[in-house]
């Protein structure tokens, strides 16, 4: 049976302490069927831990490229942006198909978006 894999990062934009999923919202996508993984101190931030995430049934990876590599679908408060840890763009590491589900206001990043659009 597939089951859709949805990734939530840990945030990269600077002073963004927000997280796209909450140990609640994490237990409604287990019970709807769907596979979650959340990167390592995705939750720091907002004072939720990893373990909270692992209660809820959520799995915890530590390879951000890994976690974005195999999503269905990805979970982040802000846009996609350069992840200067790996010297990429998070796009660049989103499969072909996935689903972003963001704050990315459309008519002021074209580029972002256009660019989301002809990913291969």
């Amino acid at each position: 049976m597939f089951r859709m894999k949805v990734a939530t990062p840990k945030e990269i934009e600077r002073y963004e302490r927000r997280v796209a999923a909450t140990p609640e919202t994490v237990k409604n996508m287990v019970a709807a069927g769907l596979t979650v993984a959340v990167e390592t101190h995705a939750g720091k931030e907002s004072a939720i831990l990893d373990t909270a995430y692992q209660e809820s049934g959520a799995h915890i990876v530590h390879d951000v490229r890994a976690l974005l590599e195999d999503a269905d679908i990805i979970l982040k408060v802000q846009k996609p942006g350069h992840n200067d840890a790996l010297n990429c763009h998070e796009v660049s590491l989103f499969k072909k198909g996935a689903m972003l589900i963001s704050f990315i206001q459309p008519l002021v990043h074209l580029d972002l978006v256009s660019g989301l659009h002809n990913t291969d």
